[in-house]
C-alpha cells in the first residue's frame, strides 16, 4: 500500500510539476487599531525582478474607508529595502501598476492636498473626496500628478493597466462609470462612458487593444459606449468588451444582490478571466455558478474573445467552510496559464483534486490557491495568524515568482517565514518562489507529510522529513476534531481503529505550517 501511494504521489507531482515557497515576508508598521476591513494595499511587480508595495501608513481620518499618509516601498528580488517613500495628506491607495520602464502608476483617493517626497504637491480643488493618478519616474521622482475632478464629477478610481506606453483607468461616478485613457504625459486621450452604469471596478486590455471592463449595479436600461445593453436582473455584474475604437462588442451580465466590485485579467493564450464576490446563484453566459453554501463563495470565470463562457469556478458546495477572494488585486496568472488566488479562507474547504485547505478553530486565514488552464485545483496554501489575516492583493512576474499584500494583527507566518508587526494591524509583503519547470519537483517541497495505508482500517502511519514537533489533528468530514495526536519529524503512528468509517481530512500543523491530506477509514 505505501509503494502505491508514494506512486500516486509521484504521479501527482510529475503532473504539478511545481510547487510553491515562501521566500520573505516584510511588514510596514502603522498606528491602525480600527476596522481592519476599511484599509486598502496593494502591490505590483516592477522590472529588474523589484516589487513595490504601498498603501496607508498613517490614519488621519475616515471616509468610506481610513485615510492618511500612504507610502510606496519598493524591494529587490530578496527582499531588501530599496526605497519607501511618503505622501503626506488624506489619502486612500486603490491602484498600482509600472510600466515596461519601471515607472510606477498609483490612483485613489484623497480629502486634501498631497504633498509628495520630492517637494512637489497635487492640490486640492474642494470637491470633498477627490480622485487621483500620478506617475512616479523609475528615478523616484513625481513625472505628473493628476487630480481627476479636473476631468470629471465625483470620479471614484477602481482599477488601472498599462497598454502601449497609456494608462488605462476605470472610475464610477455614481450613475456612471468611465474607462479614461491616459498618455505618457498624464493627458485625456479619449473616455469610454457607462451610462446608468454606477461602478466599473476593472479594466483589462488584450494583446490585440480590445478593451474589457467590469463592474455592477447596471440599470436595467444600461448605456455601454452609447449602446443600450438592456437586463432584466434588477441587480448584476456585468462584463464588457469594447474594440480598440472603443465601440462596444458584447456585454455579459451575472446576477447580484448588491454592487460587488469584481475584476478582469487577460491569460496567456487571449482569454477573459472575470472574477469577483459571488453572493448568490448566478448564470454566466450560459454556466449556473451556485453561490455560498456556507457564508461566503467567490467567482472565476473564462471567456473567449467572442464572450462565450469556457469555464467557471467557486467554492465547492461545503459544510465545513468558505473563503472569500482578495478584495483589490484577487488574481494573477502565472508563466504556465494556470491562476493564482488570493484571498482568506476558514474551516475546511476540500477544492478537490486533493486540495484541501484547513484552519482552526474555524478563524480567518490567509489563503493561496492555484487552478490550471481549466480551472483544476494545483495546490494551496495557508498562511497562520494568531488573530486578523487575509490577503487582499497579488501579482506574479515572468520568472514565476508572485507577490502578496495583506493585512494581518500578530505574527504572519507562511511556510518557515514569518513576521512579527509591533502595530495593531499592519499590512505585509511576501515573496513566493513557484519553481515552474519540465522536471518533477522535490517530494517535500510541495507535501509536507505522507500518510500509509489510505485507505486505513486499523492504524495509519505518517511520515515526515521536516524537523521539529509537529501536531497531527484529524477531522471528520463535518469538520469536528476527533484526534489529536503530537509527534516529531521522521514517524509517527495513529490508532484509527475504533474510528467510524468515512472520509477524514488529517491537518500536520508544524512552525506555523499547516498542510492537510484526505484520508479514508473503512
Amino acid at each position: 500500500m505505501k509503494t502505491i501511494f508514494t506512486l500516486i504521489l509521484f504521479i501527482f507531482l510529475l503532473n504539478s510539476a511545481n510547487s510553491q515557497t515562501c521566500e520573505w515576508i516584510r511588514g510596514h508598521e502603522t498606528n491602525y487599531e480600527m476596522n481592519p476591513d476599511m484599509l486598502s494595499y496593494n502591490v505590483c511587480t516592477a522590472p529588474g525582478g523589484k516589487v513595490w508595495h504601498g498603501g496607508l501608513r498613517n490614519l488621519v481620518e475616515f471616509y468610506i474607508e481610513a485615510m492618511g499618509n500612504l507610502f510606496l516601498a519598493q524591494y529587490d528580488g530578496n527582499g531588501n529595502l530599496l526605497h519607501d517613500y511618503e505622501i503626506t495628506g488624506s489619502a486612500s491607495l486603490n491602484g498600482m501598476v509600472t510600466d515596461s520602464e519601471g515607472n510606477l502608476y498609483v490612483t485613489g483617493q484623497t480629502l486634501n492636498t498631497l504633498h509628495f517626497w520630492d517637494g512637489s504637491q497635487l492640490n486640492y480643488n474642494n470637491n470633498f473626496i477627490e480622485g487621483f493618478l500620478i506617475k512616479v519616474s523609475s528615478t523616484g521622482t513625481i513625472d505628473w500628478a493628476v487630480n481627476l475632478s479636473s476631468f470629471f464629477t465625483n470620479a471614484v478610481p477602481e482599477d488601472l493597466t498599462i497598454y502601449q506606453g497609456h494608462v488605462y483607468l476605470s472610475h464610477s461616478e455614481w450613475s456612471e462609470s468611465n474607462i479614461t485613457e491616459f498618455d505618457a504625459d498624464g493627458n485625456v486621450v479619449r473616455t469610454i462612458q457607462q451610462m446608468d452604469v454606477p461602478l466599473a471596478s476593472g479594466v483589462a486590455l488584450d494583446p490585440e487593444g480590445n478593451i474589457y471592463a467590469c463592474g455592477s449595479c447596471s440599470d436595467t436600461q444600461g448605456v455601454f459606449g452609447g449602446v443600450p445593453f438592456p437586463t432584466t436582473l434588477p441587480y448584476s455584474m456585468y462584463l464588457v468588451k469594447y474594440n480598440q475604437q472603443g465601440f462596444p462588442q458584447w456585454v455579459k451580465f451575472a446576477e447580484d444582490i448588491t454592487c460587488t466590485k469584481s475584476k478582469v485579467t487577460v491569460d496567456k493564450i487571449g482569454r477573459i478571466i472575470w472574477t469577483g464576490p459571488l453572493l448568490t446563484e448566478a448564470i454566466f453566459d450560459t454556466l449556473t455558478l451556485l453561490g455560498p453554501s456556507w457564508g461566503s463563495d467567490f467567482f472565476v470565470t473564462a471567456f473567449n474573445a467572442e464572450g462565450q463562457v469556457q469555464w467557471g469556478f467557486e467554492v465547492p458546495q461545503v459544510l465545513t467552510g468558505n473563503a472569500n477572494s482578495g478584495k483589490f488585486k484577487p488574481i494573477c496568472v502565472l508563466p504556465d496559464n494556470s491562476i493564482s488566488i488570493a484571498g482568506s479562507t476558514r474551516g475546511i474547504v476540500d477544492w478537490g483534486n486533493g486540495v484541501v485547505t484547513s484552519t482552526e478553530d474555524l478563524s480567518n486565514q490567509s489563503m493561496l490557491l492555484n487552478i490550471s488552464s481549466v480551472a483544476q485545483p494545483d495546490w494551496s496554501k495557508t498562511g497562520l495568524a494568531g488573530r486578523y489575516n487575509q490577503v487582499v492583493a497579488i501579482e506574479g512576474d515572468e520568472e514565476g515568482n508572485f507577490y502578496i499584500t495583506g493585512i494581518c494583527n500578530g505574527t504572519i507566518q507562511f511556510d518557515t517565514c514569518s513576521y512579527t508587526g509591533i502595530s495593531y494591524y499592519y499590512p505585509f509583503l511576501a515573496k513566493f518562489n513557484t519553481s515552474l519547470s519540465t522536471g518533477v519537483a522535490h517530494r517535500f517541497q510541495l507535501d509536507q507529510f505522507t500518510v500509509y495505508p489510505n485507505p486505513a482500517c486499523d492504524y495509519m502511519e505518517i511520515e515526515t522529513n521536516i524537523a521539529g514537533e509537529h501536531t497531527f489533528i484529524l477531522r471528520s468530514s463535518e469538520g469536528k476534531e476527533v484526534l489529536h495526536v503530537s509527534g516529531n519529524s521522521g514517524h509517527t503512528r495513529i490508532d484509527v481503529s475504533k474510528m467510524s468509517a468515512g472520509v477524514y481530512t488529517l491537518t500536520d500543523l508544524n512552525n506555523g505550517s499547516a498542510c492537510t491530506r484526505k484520508v479514508v477509514i473503512y
